[in-house]
Parts: structure tokens; C-alpha cells; sequence
């Protein structure tokens, strides 16, 4: 072999190896461009999820606002009937004692009418 075919093989090896080279350069270049893409994706693909999830949060919040505000308006209204209840059972019990006063008076003349009557009938 000569030094011009050494030289030449050593060529096209050189050759070889800054067009693999070159191409290993391209290939890395289209996959960082691929990753970056893929990346791109994901990162809205999470944002447009994250944008859900605190809207179905807020909702739920909202929701929750609204059972607070009823249960607490429904409290207020039992407050209030148990309040109206009581009194009345106060006002009843304060009849039911005048009644019983009545009653207990009542009885009380009947029996002086009787005695009365007992002691007319006798004389």
C-alpha cells in the first residue's frame, strides 16, 4: 500500500467518522426538539388538569358554602321553633296551674254549697 492509498483510506475514515458524527449530531438535535415538544405537551396537559381540579375544588367549595348556609338557616328556624315551643309549654303550664286553681276553688264552694244545703236540710 502507498502513503497516497493510506492517506486516502485515512481520509474516508475521517470522513466516516465526521459524517457519523454529524449525523449523531442530528439525531441528538431532533430528539432534544422531540423531548422539548413532548415536554411542551405535558406541561399543558397538567396546567389544563390543574385548571380543572381547582375549578371542581371551587365548586365543591361553593357547594359546601351553600349546605353551611342551609344547615345554619335550618338551625335558626329550630332555634326559633324550640324557643316558641318552650313558651307556649310555659304559658300551658301557667294555664294548667289556673285551671287547677279553678278547679281547686270551685270544688271548695261546691262542698260549702253542700254544707249549706246539709245544714238547711237539717234544720
Amino acid at each position: 500500500m502507498t502513503e497516497f492509498d493510506f492517506l486516502a483510506d485515512k481520509s474516508i475514515d475521517i470522513i466516516i467518522a465526521a459524517s457519523l458524527g454529524i449525523f449523531i449530531m442530528i439525531l441528538h438535535r431532533r430528539a432534544d426538539k422531540n423531548v422539548h415538544k413532548m415536554i411542551e405537551s405535558l406541561h399543558d396537559y397538567v396546567t389544563k388538569e390543574h385548571k380543572e381540579v381547582i375549578s371542581k375544588i371551587q365548586e365543591m367549595l361553593e357547594a359546601e358554602k351553600k349546605i353551611d348556609d342551609e344547615v345554619h338557616s335550618m338551625v335558626e328556624k329550630q332555634k326559633k321553633l324550640m324557643e316558641d315551643i318552650h313558651a307556649m309549654s310555659v304559658a300551658e303550664q301557667h294555664i294548667d296551674q289556673s285551671v287547677h286553681d279553678m278547679i281547686s276553688e270551685q270544688q271548695k264552694l261546691i262542698k260549702e254549697l253542700h254544707d249549706v244545703s246539709t245544714r238547711n236540710n237539717k234544720s
